[in-house]
């Protein structure tokens, strides 16, 4: 388990959750020499997540300029980057990963 920080949402058993969801509320890219990058803060903390609780983990943006559905990691530790449009619009929906269920997970 974390010792410190927490996640926003843990979606499972607390204890061998199946996926992490943390809310952002800025772009999820930023420009630096002219070329656009995700926040490495955002991921370190995802992959911290990912890693200590053994999950999936999902960063979720507000939509600015445009959609972002990106998945960075490997096969033992993967986050997931996804935007949502919060004017109300027909895009409000979060695409999350495909995650085992619970019979699925593998015992470690």
């Amino acid at each position: 388990m974390l010792k410190a920080g927490v996640p926003d949402n843990v979606i499972g058993p607390r204890d061998a959750p199946w996926l992490i969801v943390d809310a952002k509320y800025k772009n999820p890219l930023r420009e630096s020499w002219g070329k656009e990058y995700f926040h490495n803060e955002d991921l370190y903390q995802a992959f911290t997540y990912a890693a200590a609780l053994d999950a999936p983990a999902v960063l979720v943006y507000p939509r600015v300029d445009r959609d972002v559905d990106v998945a960075v990691g490997s096969t033992t530790c993967a986050v997931h980057i996804n935007t949502i449009d919060l004017t109300g619009g027909d895009s409000f929906k979060l695409r999350l990963p495909q995650v085992a269920t619970p019979a699925q997970r593998p015992v470690l």
